[in-house]
C-alpha cells in the first residue's frame, strides 16, 4: 500500500493547493500524466487522501490503468471520513478500471515482500511512486522488472515475463547488509614513559662517564708518574670510555623503543554481520 512517505519535509498547505491547481490546469489540457505528478506533489506537500484520489482520477483518464488502480485503491483506504457521494464515484471507477484490468491483456502480480515495509517499484516508476509492503499489482503483459528496496537491506531486482490473466504470486525476501562494528582500545603509555626514564638516565650515566674518562686521561697527561701507572691510568680511561659508549648505545636503543611504543596505536576490533552468519578480526599496528 502506499503509505504518507510520500510526504518530505513539514506540511505546506499553501504550496500544496497550488500545485493542485497547476494539476487541475494541467488535466483541462488534457495533460493526464503530466497532472498526476503535479497531485502527487501536492501529497508530498501536504498528505491528504483526496489527492492521491486525484492521482488514480488522472491516471485513469490517461488510460494508466495499473497506476490508477493503485492509487484509487489507497484513495478509498484512507477516504474513511469522504462523503457518502464521493466515495461512491471513487470506488465506482475502481470498479471500472479493475474491470478493464481483468479483461485486458493484464496479469495480477500478488508480491509478496519481507521485510513487510520493503518498497516495490515496477520498471521505471520514480521512487515518489514506491508502493510500500506486500499488495496485489496489476501489469501488463510481457516482461517487467520489480526492484524492492528496504534500510539496512541489500536491494533486490528480480526479473518477471508475464503472458496470461492468471494471477501469479512473486516472493521477495531481502538480505540484510552486512554491519562491521569497530571498537578500538587504546594502549597504555605506561611502557613508553618507563623507556623514556631509561633512556634519560642512559643518556646521563654516559655523559658522565665520558667526562670521567676525559678527566682521568687529562690527570694522567698532567702528573708526573711512572710509566707502570701512567698505563694503567690511561686503561682505566679508556674503560671508562667504553662505558660510556654502552651506555649511550643503550640510551640509543632505548629511545627508538620509546618513540615505537608512545606512537603505537591500540587494538582495533571488527564484528561483521551478515543474515549467512558473522566473522570477527582484530589487529591494528604494532
Amino acid at each position: 500500500m502506499l503509505t504518507a512517505r510520500l510526504a518530505v519535509g513539514d506540511p505546506n498547505p499553501a504550496a500544496a493547493i497550488a500545485a493542485s491547481k497547476a494539476a487541475e490546469q494541467l488535466a483541462a489540457d488534457s495533460k493526464y500524466v503530466e497532472a498526476a505528478a503535479k497531485y502527487r506533489e501536492a501529497f508530498a506537500l501536504d498528505p491528504r487522501p483526496e489527492f492521491l484520489c486525484n492521482v488514480g482520477v488522472a491516471y485513469q483518464r490517461a488510460k494508466q490503468l495499473p497506476k490508477a488502480q493503485v492509487y484509487l485503491a489507497e484513495c478509498l483506504r484512507r477516504g474513511g471520513h469522504f462523503e457518502a457521494a464521493f466515495v461512491t464515484a471513487i470506488r465506482t471507477g475502481l470498479e471500472a478500471v479493475e474491470a478493464k484490468l481483468r479483461d485486458g491483456d493484464f496479469t495480477p502480480l500478488d508480491v509478496v515482500v519481507e521485510p513487510r515495509g520493503a518498497l516495490v517499484r515496477v520498471d521505471d516508476d520514480p521512487p515518489a511512486e514506491a508502493m510500500v509492503g506486500s499488495r496485489l499489482i496489476y501489469v501488463p503483459f510481457g516482461h517487467h522488472t520489480l526492484a524492492v528496496t528496504a534500510d539496512g537491506f541489500v536491494e533486490q531486482r528480480r526479473e518477471v515475463d508475464v503472458v496470461s490473466r492468471s494471477q501469479r504470486q512473486v516472493t521477495i525476501q531481502l538480505v540484510a547488509r552486512p554491519r562491521t562494528i569497530t571498537r578500538t582500545t587504546r594502549r597504555s603509555r605506561a611502557p613508553a614513559v618507563v623507556t623514556l626514564v631509561t633512556t634519560l638516565a642512559l643518556g646521563g650515566g654516559s655523559a658522565g662517564a665520558y667526562l670521567y674518562a676525559r678527566n682521568v686521561m687529562r690527570d694522567a697527561g698532567s702528573t708526573t708518574i711512572n710509566r707502570p701507572t701512567y698505563d694503567a691510568t690511561v686503561d682505566r680511561s679508556r674503560g671508562w670510555q667504553h662505558i660510556s659508549w654502552a651506555l649511550a648505545g643503550g640510551a640509543g636503543v632505548s629511545a627508538i623503543a620509546t618513540v615505537l611504543l608512545w606512537r603505537r596505536g591500540g587494538t582495533r576490533i571488527e564484528v561483521s554481520t551478515s543474515s549467512g552468519g558473522g566473522a570477527i578480526s582484530w589487529g591494528g599496528p604494532w
